[in-house]
């Protein structure tokens, strides 16, 4: 599993508390710092994944 893999997954884990904690009668201060670090685990993980993509097309 590669970095880019583990951050997404990390991002949807994260996504899921923050729900979870606003859900299960949390909080929002509760949720924010999940749901922040799982949106930017997220993003960079697809960047990653982009530019790994990018940097194969333009090898061949």
């Amino acid at each position: 599993m590669k970095l880019s893999d583990v951050l997404i997954v990390i991002g949807v884990l994260g996504v899921a508390a923050g729900l979870a904690a606003l859900l299960g009668d949390g909080w929002a201060s509760q949720a924010l710092l999940p749901l922040a670090g799982g949106g930017v685990a997220g993003f960079v993980g697809e960047r990653i994944k982009d530019r790994r993509r990018k940097r194969a097309a333009a090898d061949l």
